[in-house]
């Protein structure tokens, strides 16, 4: 009887602890032998996935962190961060990390500026002069015979664009009678652009192209040189393509080691 009372005496102590620690036990992902993986991680990872979140996919991120958590216990449990070896390529390695982490924020404060920016323009603008973008429309269709179908009808006089809008199995532009609106040749499949540069201002194609989507009956609108938009639109890619540029990014290596040079007391 006494240990009844006394168990409770304890029991809503037991739910107080339970109810105080509930909030934590939110916060992780999963324990691994008793090392939290915080709920924080996993929802950063998701998000940096760039997937759709959904249960199937922090479950299989999850896992990822267990058995990667798992892992690292092994090899703290066997010594191996204390080897020779491991040593050495963890420090190379945490030398990279940081290397590439001051390089990162000496670019932030130091680039690219507007001339280089301006440099990128106008090389890709002298890259594009004499270049053309084609204004097609397009009919998709399962079946060569289909398509075979489908031009029959146009030499019967149908228009191209009622035939699009009825048949073509390209939704996102059947509606607007398959039109594609103007396209530079080396965004399309080699396939569609070979046909579409071929048809003559006016006319389509009289033979189906096939291409991993089907089969095609092709309209060539217009044809125009490329259309090259102001620099003040599309200045952030202009600003990707110098982040990426190697030489550029040796240079400012190379500007970023002189000023430390100099700043440093070397004996």
């Amino acid at each position: 009887m006494t240990d009844m009372m006394n168990m409770k005496k304890l029991l809503p102590l037991f739910v107080v602890a339970f109810i105080a620690s509930a909030p934590v036990l939110a916060q992780n992902a999963a324990t691994v032998n008793g090392k939290a993986i915080s709920k924080a991680k996993l929802d950063e990872l998701v998000k940096l996935s760039g997937k759709p979140d959904s249960a199937e996919l922090r479950d299989r991120i999850r896992t990822g962190l267990i058995e990667g958590e798992l892992v690292l216990q092994e090899a703290e449990k066997l010594g191996l961060a204390k080897q020779t070896a491991v040593k050495e390529q963890l420090e190379q390695a945490r030398r990279s990390v940081l290397f590439a982490a001051v390089f990162e924020n000496y670019t932030k404060q130091h680039g690219p500026t507007d001339a280089e920016l301006k440099a990128e323009y106008e090389k890709i603008k002298a890259a594009l002069v004499g270049t053309k973008e084609y204004h097609a429309r397009h009919i998709l269709l399962e079946k060569e015979a289909d398509a075979l179908n489908v031009i029959a009808k146009l030499k019967a006089g149908s228009k191209f664009e009622d035939l699009a809008k009825e048949m073509s199995k390209d939704t996102g532009s059947a509606a607007n009678g398959g039109d594609l609106g103007w396209v530079s040749p080396g965004a399309l499949l080699p396939e569609f652009s070979q046909t579409m540069v071929a048809v003559k201002k006016g006319e389509y194609s009289t033979v189906p192209t096939k291409t991993q989507f089907g089969w095609h009956v092709i309209k060539l609108e217009d044809v125009r040189d490329r259309q090259i938009p102001p620099m003040d639109q599309v200045k952030s890619e202009l600003v990707r393509a110098v982040l990426s540029d190697q030489n550029w990014q040796r240079e400012k290596i190379q500007a970023m080691i002189k000023g430390l040079v100099s700043k440093a007391k070397i004996q």
